[in-house]
């Protein structure tokens, strides 16, 4: 299956006139940093993709509940996503997490998100 391409702002890219698309892993990874970057209820056509950002923007966020966050963002993709892979830093107000996940096909998709 084949997708547009995004860019980190979820903007369709162009070059050289083309819209460019994305397959197979970059696909897939593409399909998880989007449902990461979306609050759940926010699109409303589905008010269930995203997450819940509630549980992420608190002054002592709870990290396994996050990582759950994670999880549940990864399921929506694909329901046999198992997350191998979960960390965290802060900077400052910042939250980076990293992680890798793999699903039943073998398929792994890695990605980072800032909160």
């Amino acid at each position: 299956m084949k997708g547009f391409k995004l860019d980190q702002s979820g903007d369709v890219v162009i070059e050289n006139r083309q819209i460019q698309f994305v397959d197979g892993n970059e696909l897939l990874a593409q399909a998880v940093r989007m449902v990461l970057a979306t609050t759940s209820g926010d699109w409303f056509l589905n008010e269930n993709e995203g997450i819940n950002y509630r549980n992420i923007h608190v002054k002592n966020p709870n990290f396994d509940l996050i990582r759950d966050e994670v999880q549940k963002g990864l399921l929506q993709v694909d329901s046999s996503f198992v997350l191998q892979k979960y960390e965290y830093e802060t900077e400052g107000r910042k939250l980076k997490i990293s992680f890798a996940a793999t699903n039943d096909n073998g398929e792994e998709v890695t990605g980072e998100q800032t909160f």
